[in-house]
């Protein structure tokens, strides 16, 4: 009896970096479900377009508003598709938008651990497969358009962007076995797939999807007929049938996004755009401010020195498989190999990196960009280094080094996210409940803010059942994007309305003609209200 405890005792004690993992991912899902459930804010421009959007959606019915001016995506694939069905059980689209990013983030996790199923479990799986969850989930950077606010906080904008090239490559070498889930596991990533090309059109087939179904017909042709798996075509052809459907759909509905308007550079431009690409891919997790000088011995310094290590050990143990890429040197020199699930999980997230990466160096690029390419890197390094650890022959050396690992990775998230409660909150929303509360005492059902196209758009999700738009002084016209094309009637200046206008944006801007109109009705420390034609509140 004592001798099997005291064996127990001892494989615990082996296990203890796959207990830190185990905490530092469960910690992590929790405290993304906290931020999301208990300090989900309109964060960002961009976000409070999507949740405006998002509510205009539920409301009419249907994802495709009539005379809605598109910038551009259709914007339902990402966090809004799980938002919309939350906002109308809810009717809080904060809270709808927390909901669906804590579904999101589940699903992200669950998506990377069928993906590991390729890795065998000796190769470190388990361990791989915890590591790839905590990096991959860590906030590291917080603003408009970084990798937290795009991928598991506020609109999500980019969430299955990402995610679907790591499902395809999940769904063939990490099916569940029984039918039910295997099905519902598939049809979820189609319905995805359908949302994608119809909201974003080439997008996600072209830089994520294309290289793993590339490398999968390279398996394919190196495989006898008779022993292709019927699952695998299945998943191929739907893949490419669902998206052809979506990107007709898009066509059909005349949505025209922004990669349709992208452009090659020019040969002149090349150098300094693999330079930009370069810097880009290093601002993707912001290990170094673009214009802040921080001191070296600071938190935020500390933050920055385990960035790079966490990029230098990904660049470092993910680019040892990129030879592997489309899996030409396994069909050409390792033929034996082709059937190895584990080879082509590497091989095509290996592929997605590369080839997302070359299509960068073409066009006009942002550091979100990279995000695609990034974390399939991010998981295939996290693969390798499990693979080393493991294959280390010293077993205490190897417990050691893997200790080492599991204690910075969640010493490292802890820091992130104490940084990040820090940079979320509800300051952005201050301004705009200080012009809610003005316009619901004047009783007006107009807000017009002068020149200050960001007040306008943090306030309207706020406040939806009020039109909130912005009046341009220089163009003297009403300029509203993302918004129905009503928007920017200017008849909706005649009839009665609150003019809100600023130190930085005063009145004397207006015309003459139109600041006759206007009657001072109150102003706070913040900004000064006025109504047109003079008329206050009884």
């Amino acid at each position: 009896m004592h001798t099997k405890l005291r064996t127990r005792i001892k494989k615990r004690e082996m296990d203890l970096p796959l207990i830190i993992l185990m905490l530092s991912a469960a910690m992590q899902l929790l405290l993304w479900a906290r931020l999301n459930l208990r300090h989900q804010y309109i964060f960002d421009y961009d976000a409070a377009k999507l949740f405006y959007h998002t509510l205009c959606m539920w409301r009419e019915k249907t994802l495709l508003i009539p005379d809605w001016l598109y910038m551009t995506t259709g914007e339902w694939d990402c966090a809004s598709l799980p938002a919309i069905l939350f906002y109308g059980l809810t009717g809080d689209i904060r809270l709808a938008f927390g909901l669906a990013n804590t579904v999101n983030t589940l699903l992200f996790t669950l998506v990377i651990s069928r993906l590991f199923r390729a890795v065998p479990v000796q190769h470190g799986r388990q361990k791989g497969m915890l590591l790839g969850i905590c990096l991959v989930l860590m906030p590291y950077y917080w603003d408009m358009l970084d990798y937290s606010n795009m991928l598991f906080y506020g609109g999500a904008q980019y969430v299955y962007k990402v995610l679907l090239p790591v499902w395809l490559v999940s769904l063939y070498v990490g099916m569940p076995r029984r039918k039910l889930p295997a099905a519902l596991y598939t049809a979820a990533f189609l319905l995805l797939v359908l949302a994608t090309a119809s909201s974003s059109g080439l997008y996600v087939m072209m830089c994520g999807l294309f290289p793993i179904l590339c490398c999968r017909l390279v398996r394919a042709m190196g495989i006898e007929k008779g022993q292709l798996s019927r699952r695998d075509v299945f998943i191929s052809v739907s893949t490419v049938v669902v998206f052809m459907a979506g990107y007709l759909f898009q066509k059909a509905a005349h949505l025209d996004t922004r990669i349709d308007a992208m452009e090659l550079i020019p040969i002149h431009a090349l150098l300094p755009k693999i330079a930009q690409v370069v810097s880009d891919f290093f601002s993707v997790t912001m290990i170094l401010h673009y214009e802040e000088y921080v001191p070296i011995f600071s938190f935020t310094a500390i933050l920055c020195y385990c960035k790079i290590a966490v990029v230098v050990v990904v660049c470092l143990m993910g680019m040892r498989e990129l030879p592997h890429c489309f899996m030409l040197k396994t069909a050409f020199s390792e033929p034996d190999w082709i059937r190895d699930d584990e080879r082509f999980a590497k091989a095509a997230l290996g592929s997605v990196f590369v080839w997302n990466l070359l299509a960068l160096v073409l066009i006009e690029s942002q550091p979100r960009y990279h995000l695609i390419g990034y974390i399939p890197l991010m998981l295939l390094a996290c693969m390798v280094l499990a693979q080393k650890l493991e294959a280390c022959p010293l077993n205490r050396l190897k417990k050691l080094l893997w200790l080492a690992v599991s204690a910075m990775v969640i010493l490292f998230a802890a820091m992130l996210f104490f940084n990040a409660r820090t940079s979320v909150n509800s300051s952005k929303e201050q301004r705009s409940l200080l012009v809610i509360e003005e316009a619901e005492r004047q009783d007006v059902q107009t807000v017009v803010v002068l020149d200050d196209n960001w007040l306008t758009e943090f306030t309207r999700p706020l406040d939806p059942d009020r039109t909130y738009i912005t009046y341009s002084s220089s163009d003297q016209q009403l300029t509203n994007s993302d918004v129905p094309s009503s928007f920017n009637d200017m008849s909706q200046l005649s009839g009665r309305h609150m003019l809100v206008t600023q130190d930085a944006c005063p009145i004397g801007q207006l015309p003459e003609e139109m600041q006759a109109r206007y009657t001072l009705v109150g102003e706070d420390s913040s900004f000064q209200y006025h109504i047109a034609s003079g008329q206050t509140k009884p």
